[in-house]
């Protein structure tokens, strides 16, 4: 059986990471909580040592600096980074965790094609990783050149 179903992207989503959040659970309520008030979406994020790292739409891009300067103001943040625009390449299919070798080709496919990507994240139905928005086509093409044999039987 075939666990690969296709391959997707979603365009224009925009790093954000603010760096010196307390541990404290309620610094993260706050942050969550700053997002909602300016009606930020969130795609992604991820928490570690003291920073928070998170992916919101592009079209977010406008209502960032208000919400670093209410959590700065706050003492809930010491600073931010904004990124670039990126866009999220991801394989689909079922049973994916157990299966680190489709990561590794993702990783190889973009790499051939001189494709900078980051941010690797999986889960049971999509291993999917950050590359710049520049390269969403070119990546998706290569996704679909390295799991061609996977995806051949979808067409028939």
């Amino acid at each position: 059986m075939n666990d690969i179903l296709g391959i997707s992207s979603e365009p224009n989503v925009v790093p954000v990471h603010f760096l010196g959040v307390d541990a404290r659970p309620d610094a993260l309520t706050a942050v969550l909580g700053a997002l909602a008030a300016n009606e930020i979406d969130l795609r992604s994020i991820v928490r570690s040592d003291d920073h928070v790292s998170l992916l919101v739409p592009a079209a977010s891009i406008a209502a960032i600096p208000r919400v670093i300067c209410v959590l700065r103001d706050d003492g809930v943040i010491r600073d931010a980074v904004v990124g670039a625009e990126a866009a999220p390449v991801s394989v689909v299919g079922a049973h994916l965790t157990g299966r680190l070798t489709i990561a590794a080709r993702m990783f190889r496919a973009l790499s051939r094609e001189g494709i900078n990507s980051e941010c690797l994240s999986t889960s049971e139905a999509r291993i999917w990783c950050l590359v710049g928005d520049a390269d969403r086509q070119r990546a998706i093409g290569a996704l679909h050149e390295e799991f061609l044999d996977e995806l051949r039987w979808l067409r028939e």
